[in-house]
This record gives structure tokens, sequence and C-alpha cells, in this order.
């Protein structure tokens, strides 16, 4: 089996341990309230797109993706496993600024990972002619797998405090994962240099979209110029933008509040979170991640992206 593949297991399995509970862990134990929560998420993200560019950039620079991947999983391990402090030490309403720290510290770490996740796969795919959804299923079944076990152990550990369980075996998973990916990670995975090779897009009814990568690294204005020109020769990539922008938003409002609805009418009911996480993995993305050819086949990009979107508003 492909290291990659493992890493994504064990990436995203650690992941469903913490990442799905912050926002009930900041109303727990922090003094944070649902607009607190809605602010921080909603400043977050251009937080973590400043880091994600420079970082990755400097991993493409220096041809140093692995130390770049290494030390912003410490990052993100810190991030979320310093969070254990707050539960111990009561710093009253400083407690809401320290969680605000730990999770931008967290997620700026977890960004900058998983677009080098994809990028190393991208190649090895490219490289093994592979098929990209074979490597990502991994990550869905240890999502939902680590996810039920994360739930249970936080339901049924009583003795410690809510949600510490989860972070513990996040801070297992995640610090097994380093190990592995420092030894097991070599040169071939990180070479950045790149293919000099048309693809082409062949989608019907709009030119297609030939990028020909002669050099690894282009100014900023060139890039900005290039992206200009793709835009007014495929009108239709503004389509696409305005469905990203509305899954964006439907996403936020999912992973913000979605557990805090469980445990509003549920109480601290974390078995029934870990549940959530399972029966989305396996009985939601699995599924489709074997029938999404078929679906891309009979439908199209643009029209599977349309019944996306429906489905996500339903």
């Amino acid at each position: 089996m492909s290291i990659l593949k493992v890493h994504y297991f064990l990436w995203f399995g650690s992941l469903s341990c913490i990442m799905p509970f912050v926002s009930v862990f900041a109303i727990q134990h922090t003094t944070a309230t649902t607009e607190d929560i809605g602010i921080l998420y909603c400043v977050l993200p251009f937080i973590v797109s400043v880091f994600k560019p420079l970082f990755c950039s400097i991993a493409d620079r220096n041809n140093s993706h692995k130390k770049v991947l290494i030390v912003s999983t410490i990052f993100t391990i810190l991030g979320y496993g310093l969070l254990l402090l707050i539960m111990y030490v009561r710093f009253g309403r400083f407690s809401w600024y320290m969680f605000c720290i730990l999770i931008l510290m967290a997620n700026s770490g977890q960004g900058v990972v998983i677009s080098l996740n994809d990028y190393l796969v991208m190649k090895e795919v490219t490289r093994l002619n592979k098929d990209y959804g074979g490597y990502r299923v991994w990550g869905t079944v240890g999502w939902g797998g680590f996810g039920v076990i994360a739930g249970i152990i936080n339901e049924y550990i009583v003795n410690l405090p809510f949600l510490l369980p989860g972070i513990l075996l996040f801070v297992s998973i995640e610090t097994i994962d380093l190990i592995f990916m420092y030894f097991k990670l070599n040169a071939k995975y990180e070479d950045s240099e790149t293919n000099s090779e048309i693809v082409p897009n062949t989608s019907q009814n709009r030119k297609p979209i030939s990028v020909l990568l002669k050099k690894p690294f282009i100014s900023t204005a060139k890039a900005v110029k290039q992206v200009y020109h793709i835009f007014l020769h495929n009108p239709t990539l503004l389509q696409y933008i305005v469905i990203v922008l509305i899954f964006g938003a439907l996403t936020a409002f999912h992973w913000s509040y979605y557990f805090v609805y469980l445990e509003a009418i549920r109480g601290k009911d974390a078995l029934l979170m870990g549940l959530a996480l399972f029966v989305e993995s396996f009985a939601g993305e699995l599924p489709f991640f074997l029938i999404s050819n078929i679906i891309l086949r009979h439908c199209g990009p643009s029209l599977s992206l349309n019944i996306s979107l429906a489905a996500f508003a339903i």
C-alpha cells in the first residue's frame, strides 16, 4: 500500500477526534457564545489563506516539502493538543482568547498539510496513472472510523474532562502519523520538478483549457494575467466559483454549529456525535467515491456540481 494512503488514513482519522468537536469544546470549557464562535470561524479562513500559500511557496522554492509538512504537522498537534491546558487551568475570559490562538495555530498548520498532501498525492497518481479517489477514500475511512471511536471514549471515559479523551487520541494518532511520514517520505515524493505537458480540458460547450508549465515559478503579475485569460476564455468558471462560494457558506454553517445543535437537543452526547461522523463517512461519502465516475460520465461536471449543491442545501 502507498504510504500516502496510510498518511491520509491517519491524518483524517486523527482530525476526526477533535476537529468536529471544536465548537462544543469552546462552549463547554471557555466563556464562548455562539456569536463568538461565528466570529472566530469568519476570521479563521482569512488567517489560514495567508499562511497556506506562504509556506507552500517556501516548500516549492526550496524543494523542502517534507520539512514543511513535518513542521506544519507539529504545529497542528500543538494547536489542538494544548487545548487540554484550558480544561485544567481556569483563565476566565482569557481562556477564550487562548482558545482562539490555539485554533488559529492548529488550522494554519492543518491548511498547509492538506495542501501538501494533495500535491504529493497528485504527483504520485499522475506518475503511476492511478485514480485520486483510490487515495482519498482512505481519508474518509479514517475520518469515520476514528470519529466514532472518539465519540465512544469521550462518552464513556467519565473520569476525565469532557472531550479530553478525544484530544489525547488525536495527539496519539497524529504523532504516529508524524513519525511514519518522517521515516517513510523520501525524495521521490518531494521532487518539485514540474512536468512540461499539456493537460486539455475536454468538457463540452466551452473552449479547452491548456496549461503548459515551462517553469516551476512565475511572477505574481504573470500568474494573475494567466488566471485572467483563463476566466476570459472560459466564462463558465464563474459558475464554478459561485457554486464553491455557496458550498463554503453551507459548510461553514454545518461545521460551526452542527454539533452545537446536537448538544442543544441531546446534551453532552459524544456518542451521538461520533455516530454522526460514522454515518457521514460510510453512508454518505464512501458510496459516492464508488459511483462518482458514473455520475460524472452521465451528467457532466457542471450538472454534477449543481446536483451536489442541491443535495447539500436539502
